[in-house]
């Protein structure tokens, strides 16, 4: 009796499609994995790009400064008490909602990093470490990943940093420079 052996049989092809079936399971997988992977590696670059962004822009703006009050809370009115003497005085905070915000005298308040950094909150805090050096911590949360930068800045014109309250962590700095 002769037997035709050209075609496959129902259990070779299903035996084929269960193997093919492991093998796509597997790189689904393996391409879930790394989608998310790289989903949270970008967040957590852009939350540490923004707080770096925002470490150096304060820096930038604070180094030179003639006057520097420690703020305890978030001025209500821009430049109403301090740096007594000097004509225009500016104020660095993080709003409720976590905008970093820019204040000069008689001017409306603007966000220090505006559309690069939108999506990530900030918190800030300040505190005085010795008569010419600011300690200043950022905090930033972008989509779930917080990232915390620490520094320490010297006040190069500055005899003495001023503070609302002795020995207290501020939210908010004000400053001013001679004419």
């Amino acid at each position: 009796m002769r037997r035709d052996v050209r075609g496959l049989t129902i259990i070779e092809l299903l035996i084929t499609l269960a193997i093919l079936l492991l093998v796509l399971a597997v790189f689904y997988s393996f391409y879930f994995y790394s989608i998310k992977s790289i989903d949270k590696a970008n967040n957590q670059r852009e939350v540490q790009q923004n707080v770096l962004l925002a470490k150096e822009d304060l820096e930038r703006k604070i180094r030179f400064a003639d006057c520097l009050i420690i703020l305890k809370e978030n001025p209500d009115v821009p430049g109403e008490e301090g740096c007594e003497g000097f004509t225009s005085s500016q104020e660095l905070y993080a709003t409720g909602t976590g905008v970093l915000m820019h204040t000069m005298q008689d001017e409306t308040p603007k966000e220090l990093l505006g559309a690069v950094a939108r999506d990530t909150k900030f918190n800030l805090e300040f505190k005085k470490n010795s008569s010419r050096i600011l300690s200043f911590t950022i905090k930033g949360d972008y989509k779930g990943e917080k990232f915390e930068l620490s520094s320490d800045i010297a006040l190069l014109n500055i005899s003495d940093i001023q503070e609302e309250e002795t020995g207290a962590k501020g939210a908010a700095i004000r400053y001013a420079f001679k004419d």
